[in-house]
């Protein structure tokens, strides 16, 4: 969150429940956002462990992946829930589409999303993260009757549904649904003031450590380029950037201010300390860029590439790529090359060395952890103790995960591309009703190896739903096994042991059969057959 704030202080660790408000004190933006975080998190927790890790409440029926008549793919609208996390694919009240599908080409948190066009088998997931909105993303937040300033920024919730190759083709019972395959982001950044160095003779003053600078500040340190190609190889060392000020000195662009090197602003800043200078490292960037999850293009501000009279200023980079996009806007980096490192595309190469940003702030990163662009971290610097906060582990700095950016993913469905078409779809969502429609359901029947099966499961429909548990050994069934009308049922075994064993019955037929039904599960047993056509069929 590239905002205008003092520190971030909510550490789920501390258990803390609330934020207490004293008279006669300072307000300060840490603790509201603190209380604010405090909520969020034991909101998101509590719906996490009653829905599970994803899961869509059956009435709204949300984020059903399917194939519309011309081929493509769409979704439905609705809402799911992911790590405790609520996104909503919302109704158009006005639309006289009764199925308002959203095609995966036109979301709105995604937007200009190009499916893969290669045949085979996809896993489709939502991607869900939140991103940190201003003034300049949403003009709305400011009060324009203040005359200028903004006053409060605002957290979104994206929900991106993508798709992930899974690397070959076939009918889509050969796969099963399965997680997302992030990634796994193990980076990790130390912090400290510098160490006072050690005079080599008494006579030699030493060089003073700790934090020289005069001002209190929010550094940040953010990942700008990971260092991987298209195909996950780390084929160069991956960059960063940092800021003074949090990455809050951000400058809007003007309708159409892109030309080349030569950016037009809507306005240099509200006054002489956060603006830009000739010299100063600045990203270009807009919403498309950000929403797909990459990085701005940074240029160095040319000698005389400041006119405060027409709003222009001259980069050292042609920034044209980004002429289309919207909300665009130019965010002022305060890193320079040194005389041991140079710069990369405009950005530092991580160190596994200690590195001084400036006034005695060092971080050290490690190089052979693995980042994504976006990573980043807050480092508080205080002038009245001369030092920085930053987590101690053995009387020496410890090494932290990033603060951000956090994502987490839901699978949805399997979906299959043959010819130019997207042709088949298995959905691999969790429903869930509402705890008022749960049946008690408490009725178990256990079944041994020659016992009836469909008998119990008649009896356990009868009651109103339960479970059916299959002793260890071999169940034979000849003809179909009927899940009628039923509710809340569990059809489980008591692992590999338990073999339910498919015959056709004397009409030709067999396998599970499940009709009219809500909330079955079958579990934790090995389905066999050779000669059933399939062995669960829902109806």
């Amino acid at each position: 969150m590239k905002g205008d704030f003092t520190r971030f202080l909510y550490n789920p660790l501390r258990h803390y429940s609330r934020v207490l408000k004293q008279q006669g004190r300072v307000d300060l933006d840490a603790d509201w956002n603190e209380a604010v975080e405090i909520f969020t998190q034991l909101e998101r927790s509590e719906a996490r462990d009653v829905i599970g890790r994803s899961g869509v409440p059956e009435e709204s029926n949300g984020y059903r992946v399917q194939v519309t008549p011309g081929g493509e793919l769409a979704v439905s609208r609705g809402r799911i829930y992911v790590e405790g996390i609520q996104c909503s694919n919302e109704l158009d009240p006005d639309s006289a589409d009764p199925d308002q599908l959203l095609l995966l080409t036109e979301q709105e948190d995604l937007p200009g999303y190009t499916p893969p066009a290669a045949e085979g088998v996809y896993l489709a997931y939502v991607d869900v993260w939140e991103r940190h909105v201003t003034y300049i993303e949403d003009p709305e937040i400011r009060e324009v009757a203040l005359g200028g300033p903004d006053t409060t920024t605002r957290t979104r919730t994206l929900c991106q549904i993508r798709l992930a190759p899974l690397g070959a083709d076939g009918p889509l019972t050969d796969f099963e649904c399965q997680p997302y395959p992030a990634l796994p982001n193990t980076g990790r950044l130390a912090a400290r003031a510098a160490v006072e160095d050690e005079p080599e003779t008494p006579c030699v003053v030493p060089a003073g450590g700790g934090y020289r600078g005069l001002e209190n500040r929010l550094y940040r340190v953010e990942i700008h380029d990971h260092g991987r190609d298209e195909d996950g190889n780390q084929v160069r060392t991956p960059t960063f950037k940092w800021s003074r000020d949090n990455g809050s000195v951000v400058l809007p662009v003007a309708e159409g201010g892109i030309d080349g090197d030569e950016v037009t602003l809507r306005s240099f800043g509200p006054d002489d300390v956060l603006t830009v200078r000739v010299g100063d490292w600045v990203e270009l960037l807009g919403d498309e860029t950000e929403l797909h999850g990459n990085h701005g293009t940074l240029g160095r501000i040319e000698p005389n590439g400041i006119d405060r009279a027409d709003r222009e200023i001259t980069l050292s980079e042609d920034v044209s790529a980004h002429s289309g996009e919207t909300h665009l806007k130019l965010r002022r980096w305060d890193h320079q090359a040194t005389d041991d490192v140079a710069l990369q595309d405009g950005a530092l190469p991580i160190q596994s060395d200690w590195f001084e940003l400036e006034d005695g702030v060092e971080v050290r990163f490690d190089t052979a952890a693995t980042y994504h662009v976006g990573d980043y971290w807050v480092i508080p610097a205080r002038t009245r103790e001369g030092d920085v906060h930053w987590p101690q582990q053995g009387g020496s700095a410890a090494e932290r995960r990033r603060l951000g950016i956090q994502h987490h993913y839901a699978t949805l469905a399997l979906v299959r591309r043959f010819g130019n078409a997207w042709t088949e779809v298995e959905d691999c969502r969790n429903l869930f009703p509402p705890l008022t429609e749960v049946d008690d359901g408490g009725c178990c029947v256990r079944v041994m190896p020659g016992e009836d099966i469909q008998q119990a499961i008649d009896s356990v429909i009868g009651a109103g739903g339960g479970c059916i548990s299959l002793c260890q050994g071999v169940h034979e069934v000849a003809g179909p096994l009927w899940i009628r009308n039923g509710r809340n049922l569990t059809l489980a075994g008591q692992g590999a042991g338990s073999i339910l064993r498919l015959r056709n019955g004397e009409a030709g037929s067999g396998g599970v059969i499940v009709e009219n039904s809500q909330r079955i599960g079958i579990d934790a047993m090995m389905l066999v057959s050779s000669e059933v056509r399939s062995l669960i069929t829902v109806r």
